[in-house]
């Protein structure tokens, strides 16, 4: 059991890490018009989608010896890795489509615009990266130092749940204003 876990959580760590990397050259190298860009732009995104088949195959077998979709989702660390994974489909499935409908120009890329895959792609990327690196906090909870903290983190974010929803409620509100 040991050994798997630190093979998942080397898995998930080359996942996230192979993420970034997809994150940080994605645009260069679907604006620039050079084949070694394009390949290396390829390379983040294959690794990614290999290691989240495995991870989803994984999240699913769990599903599957649960009692129900309830008694599933109750855990904290389940509902984490269900978004995250949907959030990662979500931006490998833009991209896919991207690629297959069309190419992107350099100017639509600095345009930003909500007409384009491109823009969707990003959004759901924006969310993907923080859940993935937040889902990073599970595999550390293996570890003898760092799994105090992670437990002590969780239950002080339980016990102030109330003070957090008024200042996200007062934040949104500012900020839409």
């Amino acid at each position: 059991v040991r050994r798997m876990f630190f093979y998942n959580f080397f898995l998930y760590a080359l996942m996230v890490g192979l993420l970034t990397v997809d994150a940080l050259v994605y645009r260069s190298a679907i604006s620039s018009d050079a084949v070694t860009d394009k390949i290396v732009g390829l390379v983040p995104m294959i690794g990614v989608i290999c290691i989240w088949f495995r991870f989803t195959f994984h999240e699913w077998a769990q599903f599957q010896l649960s009692d129900s979709f309830y008694s599933h989702m109750a855990d904290f660390w389940n509902i984490l890795d269900v978004l995250s994974l949907y959030s990662i489909f979500c931006t490998y499935t833009f991209r896919l489509l991207e690629g297959v409908f069309g190419t992107v120009s350099a100017a639509e890329v600095a345009r930003q615009s909500p007409e384009t895959l491109y823009y969707w792609s990003t959004l759901t990327m924006s969310c993907s990266l923080p859940l993935a690196y937040l889902n990073i906090l599970y595999y550390l909870q293996g570890f003898h130092e760092s799994g105090r903290l992670v437990r002590m983190i969780i239950g002080i974010i339980k016990g102030i749940r109330v003070f957090l929803g008024l200042l996200g409620i007062c934040m949104v509100g500012f900020s839409a204003g």
